[in-house]
């Protein structure tokens, strides 16, 4: 059971039990907040735990599109949500950090996000009484792909782009007043920028205008800038940590739609694909060689290593906006879900050091089909419980096989196929996956 580590009577004002949508070997998935429009541009972290039994809660933030707020929850299973600012339509590229301690041993949280009312770049932190919230940039319109980071001191640093100048801007808190710097200003740079601290301050992020990958990183003064990757259209989508000695950034390769990684091994970045089933790697996400992304053929959510990839962990349309971490115990990633529009989350308590690349075996099987109705094209999406026989086939009204889909010995896991709208008349159908114990059924509209 996890430890709130909040005077929640003071700090939370709505607190609500976070629906359980799947068990799975060593975790399960949550729905964490289902009211309206809510869980994109999300950011998660996960305070370092001082036991397997004893794990602190995950704490994220996200935007409410239905009512332009910025929310923060809590918690583990049962989490405390709040409406952070409420003032314009705030809350879009959220990014959260901790800060280690305050007084009683309670947590509080730092977030940076964007004002699309004002275009501003705006900052929050809980002060152990109520929320501080403060303006840091409103010259042009700025904040857009913001990533935050606490220095020792617990002072913010924040990476973000400048839509008006097409630059890389970078803003931090001295203890007197912040300090805003442009770090690139060649071209249109600057978005999804993704910020990490170790060493050294680095900050990954995409240029538009030559669709490259870039790195900037901090030496004194100074801000060193170089190109990652610049095969094809690459960079979105990028994600900066750090793995044993080596950064590492996570990226999407728009040309090919593929999931890449680049490794700097002390002189230069060597680049390598991860995944390029399908069209992978959007919202990606790497922290501390966990990696979490969008599958959009199959509408999943993947998750691995920086290493392999990932396998499917939730189907449905779901996985957009992922931030993933590690607290040393368990491994937790909070997600949007494009088909209900929630905010979801999932966790297992096999910790790194158990499995590089956890698997979830789901109890049941699952079938979802990603577009439905169809006019073209559709990708029917199934997962396996265990080892065995299926059958997988279309059917119309009149309950004619006219398609099979999949059939024979599948390893437990989730595969996909795509159906095409070519093959078949306008009507209904159904697609049912079968094997010895379980079957499952889906209606199929097809439009032309």
């Amino acid at each position: 059971m996890r430890r709130s580590r909040f005077m929640l009577s003071i700090f939370w004002t709505v607190v609500m039990l976070a629906i359980l949508s799947e068990k799975s070997t060593g975790g399960a998935i949550f729905r964490v907040d289902t009211t309206g429009d809510v869980g994109k541009y999300i950011s998660m972290v996960a305070p370092q735990s001082i036991s397997r039994a004893d794990l602190f809660p995950v704490f994220i933030s996200y935007y409410d599109a239905t009512n332009g707020n910025l929310k923060c929850a809590e918690g583990f299973e049962m989490f405390s949500i709040q409406n952070v600012d409420t003032i314009g339509d705030v809350g879009m590229w959220t990014s959260i950090g901790i800060q280690t301690v305050i007084k009683d041993s309670l947590y509080s949280p730092h977030i940076s996000y964007y004002d699309s009312t004002n275009g501003d770049l705006k900052y929050v932190h809980w002060n152990g009484t109520q929320w501080d919230i403060e303006k840091v940039d409103t010259t042009g319109n700025v904040g857009l792909y913001t990533s935050l980071k606490l220095d020792t001191l617990n002072y913010p640093h924040i990476s973000y782009y400048d839509a008006t100048n097409g630059d890389l801007k970078y803003a931090s808190w001295n203890g007197t007043q912040w300090i805003i710097e442009k770090v690139d200003t060649a071209g249109d740079v600057g978005q999804y920028s993704s910020l990490y601290k170790e060493d050294r301050y680095g900050i990954a992020y995409y240029d538009a205008t030559n669709g490259d990958l870039k790195y900037a990183y901090r030496t004194g003064t100074q801000w060193i800038i170089g190109k990652a990757d610049t095969a094809g259209n690459v960079g979105q989508y990028c994600s900066l940590s750090k793995v044993t000695n080596n950064y590492v950034i996570a990226y999407y390769d728009v040309t090919n739609g593929d999931l890449k990684k680049a490794v700097f091994n002390g002189s230069s970045w060597i680049t390598s694909i991860l995944d390029s089933v399908g069209d992978v790697g959007m919202f990606a996400c790497c922290n501390d060689g966990m990696i979490t992304y969008y599958d959009k053929t199959g509408g999943v959510l993947k998750w691995g290593n920086t290493s392999s990839g990932g396998g499917a962990c939730d189907f449905g349309d779901v996985g957009g906006y992922t931030s993933c971490g590690e607290d040393g115990y368990a491994m937790d990633v909070a997600y949007y879900d494009f088909t209900n529009k929630d905010l979801k989350w999932v966790y297992t308590t096999m910790g790194m050091e158990e499995s590089q690349n956890p698997q979830f075996t789901f109890r049941n099987a699952k079938l979802e089909i990603l577009k439905n109705p169809f006019i073209k094209s559709t990708t029917v999406s199934y997962c396996v419980p265990d080892k065995s026989n299926i059958s997988l086939r279309l059917y119309d009204i009149s309950g004619s096989c006219v398609k099979t889909l999949a059939d024979g010995e599948k390893e437990a896991g989730s595969y996909s196929v795509t159906l095409n709208a070519k093959e078949l008349k306008t009507g209904i159908y159904f697609v049912k996956l079968s094997a010895d114990n379980y079957k499952l059924t889906k209606k199929l509209i097809v439009m032309k």
